[in-house]
């Protein structure tokens, strides 16, 4: 009797913080901003670029740049919005944040295919590219073991667990809040330490014949081959690993990565210059987890911001 009254408090509990957190997102109270687990939100009419604006900016990423543990009117996309406006006051201007945790290239194309069915499209696309974006998610990988590209094998228990959360993540507004959050609470205390194949495998990803990596140029040169057409500007951005500032132990890759972009035309941003004479202690959410801290996410914002300023084709828009 008692394990059954400690489930029903449990229930209300949950069902109340749901009710709550739903609130807290309808009236945009910061405090409880939710973080998107997909790009589903980007189909609501107040997120549709309008024809009277003069630059429009979609932004496509991942957890990096999306703001992870940090306050909605500290991110990246929030912060841009506000450089743009202030520097060019004669525009009208609109970002739209399309990113969201977890996205690779994979999933920030289908993002790109919705937002082109849009009657009134971007004007400028800014891709925050990840080098771990060839893992995972890509229908290319169904024939590929995942030891191969997730670096170990899970198993059942695991497989389940990823399963439920995503479930939870799809269809509860207050798990959304809690997982990632809960996640970050837990590496800041050292419990845990990010889940990443950065490391030793990392490298490894790049080889031409790896599928990640040919799948990844794949949906980047479809993305710029619809931007041309539509006379979009495409901006690939890339920014260093903040946790191993000021060295970068990735920096073949990065080349590999720049190299491409700039052989199909892409124009490419490297943000690690912005960055330099910053402690990496400042920039990061905590000592285990690499995603920016606020001041990170304004710092990026502003090279971005002036990086935009300075093409042409986006002010003459």
């Amino acid at each position: 009797m008692k394990i059954l009254k400690g489930i029903l408090i449990l229930a209300l509990c949950l069902a109340a913080g749901e009710v709550y957190v739903r609130i807290a997102e309808r009236l945009h109270l910061t405090q409880v901003e939710v973080l998107k687990p997909e790009s589903g939100k980007l189909l609501k009419e107040d997120r549709d670029f309008s024809a009277d604006e003069d630059v429009r900016v979609l932004l496509l990423g991942d957890s990096m740049l999306a703001g992870l543990g940090v306050r909605h009117d500290q991110i990246f996309s929030t912060i841009l919005e506000e450089f743009l406006r202030a520097a060019m006051p004669g525009k009208k201007v609109k970002v739209i944040d399309g990113m969201s945790w977890g996205f690779n290239t994979y999933r920030n194309w289908l993002t790109f295919e919705r937002m082109m069915k849009k009657e009134t499209k971007p004007t400028l696309i800014f891709y925050d590219y990840s080098l771990d974006d060839v893992y995972g998610g890509y229908p290319e990988f169904k024939d590929v073991p995942a030891e191969k590209w997730q670096g170990r094998p899970r198993g059942r228990f695991a497989e389940r667990l990823r399963l439920a959360e995503i479930q939870a993540e799809r269809y509860s507004v207050l798990m959304r809040y809690l997982i990632p959050r809960t996640r970050l609470y837990f590496q800041k205390k050292g419990i845990v330490c990010r889940n990443s194949p950065m490391g030793h495998l990392l490298h490894e990803a790049y080889a031409p014949d790896f599928v990640g990596w040919q799948a990844t140029q794949k949906y980047l040169l479809e993305i710029n081959r619809q931007c041309r057409e539509n006379g979009i500007v495409l901006l690939v951005h890339h920014s260093p690993d903040l946790m191993f500032l000021p060295d970068d132990p990735f920096s073949k890759i990065t080349q590999i990565v720049r190299d491409f972009c700039r052989d199909k035309g892409m124009l490419w941003l490297d943000s690690a210059p912005a960055f330099r004479g910053y402690a990496a202690k400042d920039l990061t959410l905590s000592p285990l987890d690499a995603h920016p801290s606020p001041l990170a996410h304004r710092i990026a914002a502003a090279f971005a911001a002036q990086a935009i300023l300075e093409h042409d084709k986006v002010l003459s828009s």
